[in-house]
């Protein structure tokens, strides 16, 4: 509780000074609407003060809004119940919004706290748009305390109603507030603390918020007795809540200092500041990968075989800060080709036997099986044991290019400064993704071709083989038509030499000699005969 001294006269300055520590607008009326006094910062008057104390709501505001003021009035003072509206009015050339409470101080006057909600309307329209535009938030602006209240009866015989009544105030605010002395002991705590850390139980304040058993090494108490107003930020580790604190000096009744705190529980707003963060850092990611895909399509469009691959490892290592790296692809036996090793790795490369071609057997023992076989994405941050003259590698990244659930190429980057994370792997993903049906259009162009120009060499083969074929055949027939005729001739003259013989009546010697040549000329036709088909 607040410590006051009962016959003191200075009862108003307290209540005063109590709420001077709000810097929200606080207007003290009449049951019949007339403003009697006000609290506050004169910029946020709808008109300036000479225009409306002493003048009732419905001379001095907007016939609409002084008409929903009457009736919360009314309200109030029937019910003995808080009323609240939200109103918007223009002032100084734009529209400001603003919520009303209205607090019962007796039967005939009226409290009305006005908090100045502009920023938080603001907030939550950029907001509601950010939602349906990708998601972009805005900050929304912190809502300032702004309350106050009216002057306080100066008599003795009404201090302690009016006590009570600047109890109900606190009491009734959305903010916590509390009262602490140069002892560290706490005076006064409003409902909402009781309802978020419980009653006081005599502890201290670093007992009561924090559980310790001494002062805490962060406290301003000190500063704040020293005639300081402080704001900072404090996350209670009880509820989880973040607190925008203001921490102000307030002057008792005897002279002595107490600090007055207010609590306002900003933990949704800190929330909603984050996810705007995060929104706005994911479509930055977003719109860099749709940057990347572009450039890459682009390529794949307008760049020949040879130099594509080079081209978009180029495109590749940039935005994922990457020294080094390999575009390669998987060929009909399974070889892992590598057309696009950066330039600056291969002239690095000290390796006696460098190449761009591995077979399966050589690339299956090493990182780059495990991202194949494993068709998934894998990343390394930590130095790699490399053979003899190999570029040192400090961090790995590969990914997979798969279609129709089939391996067909590699994605692999290396020695970035910083480690590999999440962030990279999608990125990396995401193109493997964009690539992979255009690298099999690619792949299955070339395996087509390949396969034309085998057959083209095959008939090629063909055509040599059938001509000269052709060839012999010609060949051996003039050679089997001159030695045929030979053959025939020899037969021929021996044959018309038995018919002479036989006519002149010789021996049968001379006829033998003439019968052996025939059968010797046959001879040779048959080996002929069988030659010629050895050779067909």
């Amino acid at each position: 509780m607040i410590k006051l001294n009962h016959k003191s006269l200075d009862i108003k300055k307290l209540f005063r000074k109590s709420l001077e520590a709000f810097p929200d607008l606080i207007f003290l009326v009449s049951h019949d609407g007339t403003y009697l006094d006000y609290l506050g910062n004169e910029k946020n008057l709808f008109v300036p003060p000479e225009e409306f104390i002493g003048k009732k709501i419905i001379d001095v505001m907007p016939r609409n809004i002084a008409k929903l003021h009457i009736d919360a009035i009314r309200k109030t003072i029937e019910t003995k119940q808080m009323q609240t509206l939200e109103i918007s009015l223009p002032i100084r050339d734009e529209t400001r919004y603003f919520e009303d409470r209205f607090i019962y101080f007796s039967k005939e006057h009226i409290v009305i706290f006005v908090r100045d909600i502009t920023k938080r309307k603001q907030v939550e329209q950029k907001l509601r748009k950010s939602e349906e535009k990708l998601k972009k938030f805005n900050k929304k602006l912190e809502q300032m305390i702004n309350e106050r209240t009216r002057e306080i009866i100066e008599s003795e015989k009404k201090y302690k109603n009016e006590r009570n009544n600047l109890i109900n105030i606190l009491n009734s605010m959305e903010d916590g507030v509390y009262i602490v002395n140069q002892q560290f002991e706490i005076e006064f705590l409003n409902q909402k603390l009781i309802k978020e850390f419980g009653p006081k139980e005599g502890k201290k304040c670093y007992d009561y918020f924090h559980d310790r058993q001494e002062i805490c090494p962060w406290c301003k108490n000190q500063d704040v007795f020293g005639g300081k107003s402080i704001r900072w930020e404090w996350k209670s580790f009880k509820n989880q809540k973040i607190y925008d604190l203001i921490d102000t000096p307030l002057k008792n009744p005897n002279g002595s200092i107490s600090k007055l705190e207010i609590f306002r529980d900003i933990t949704d707003r800190k929330q909603l500041e984050q996810n705007l963060k995060e929104s706005e850092i994911s479509l930055r990611k977003s719109k860099l990968e749709l940057e990347i895909k572009n450039q890459i399509s682009n390529v794949f469009l307008t760049v020949p075989d040879d130099k594509m691959y080079g081209e978009v490892l180029s495109i590749i290592l940039k935005p994922l800060k990457s020294e080094f790296g390999i575009f390669g692809y998987l060929d009909e036996n399974e070889n892992l080709v590598e057309p696009s090793l950066t330039e600056d790795g291969w002239e690095k490369c000290m390796i006696e036997d460098k190449r761009v071609v591995f077979s399966k057997k050589l690339w299956a023992k090493n990182i780059y099986g495990r991202v194949i076989n494993g068709k998934n994405a894998l990343y390394v941050n930590k130095f790699f044991n490399v053979p003899k003259g190999h570029i040192p590698i400090s961090n790995f990244l590969g990914s997979p290019i798969i279609y129709k659930n089939k391996v067909i190429g590699i994605f692999i980057v290396s020695n970035k400064e910083s480690d590999y994370e999440e962030h990279d792997v999608k990125i990396l993903e995401s193109i493997s993704d964009l690539i992979a049906p255009i690298l099999a259009v690619r792949l299955e162009r070339d395996r087509i071709e390949n396969i034309r120009q085998r057959v083209e060499q095959d008939l090629k083969e063909s055509e040599e083989k059938y001509r000269e074929s052709y060839n012999r055949v010609i060949f051996y027939q003039n050679l089997i038509a001159h030695d045929v005729n030979n053959i025939l001739n020899n037969v021929k003259a021996p044959a018309e030499m038995i018919s002479h013989l036989q006519g002149m009546n010789q021996d049968n010697e001379n006829l033998n000699d003439l019968i052996n040549i025939i059968k010797n000329q046959a001879s040779k036709g048959a080996i002929l005969v069988k030659t010629v088909r050895k050779l067909s």
